[in-house]
């Protein structure tokens, strides 16, 4: 009936911790704080990862507020999704107190202003569920009208494995994909073909680090 009433109206399910995240909602609401588990300090940021990668599956539009190290990339990226509030304000055990880290928090800020667009596109998941500490987390976003996307990769703390090859998807077999690495600003070519069929390689040389690719069509 509101929205009846209203039909620019935003409703915020908010209710109870995040479990009302259901289809009937979903069409009439949009989850701004998905969960409760976000309120703690010491949240695990590959839980937030599990979280967000079954979510994506079925909910394009939801937002988490992060309460870890602010200038810790791996912790910060794990939180990315179409909305995420930082208050920088709040953190009492995790005060942003040198410019480093200051400056830190500023590119990470930018680089999610650059992935936001992309995580209410076309989801793919390139590894599989797991809460492990010994795995991988990487997916993919890709918006199929701008042929451009991005994949995130994440190394947890226990994990042994330090490259991965990962096989995209959504892309044109025959077109060419400029990808730029937003840790290093390098850049490099692959074949639609080839990132499908043989995959984007990927090193994280130690434990709980991460990265972004951001990717488009060269014209």
């Amino acid at each position: 009936a509101l929205l009846d009433r209203f039909p620019k109206l935003y409703i915020d399910n908010c209710a109870s911790g995040g479990r009302r995240i259901d289809l009937e909602m979903l069409s009439r609401s949009i989850p701004l704080w998905r969960s409760d588990y976000q309120v703690f300090y010491n949240g695990d940021p590959d839980y937030v990862q599990c979280q967000f990668s079954g979510m994506s599956q079925f909910a394009p539009y939801s937002s988490a507020g992060i309460k870890v190290n602010l200038a810790d990339p791996y912790a910060l990226r794990s939180y990315y999704a179409s909305g995420l509030s930082i208050g920088e304000w709040c953190f009492i055990d995790h005060p942003l107190e040198e410019s480093e880290d200051v400056n830190t928090l500023r590119r990470l800020t930018a680089e999610y202003k650059k992935v936001r667009p992309y995580m209410s596109c076309d989801y793919y998941p390139l590894t599989p569920y797991s809460m492990s500490k010994e795995c991988w987390c990487v997916w993919q976003f890709n918006d199929p009208k701008k042929e451009e996307g991005v994949v995130m990769a994440f190394r947890r703390e226990r994990s042994k494995q330090s490259q991965g090859c990962f096989m995209l998807s959504g892309l044109q077999k025959d077109a060419t994909y400029a990808f730029v690495n937003t840790d290093t600003n390098q850049k490099i070519s692959y074949s639609g073909r080839e990132l499908m069929e043989n995959g984007l390689s990927i090193e994280l040389r130690q434990p709980h680090t991460s990265t972004v690719f951001l990717y488009q069509k060269e014209r």
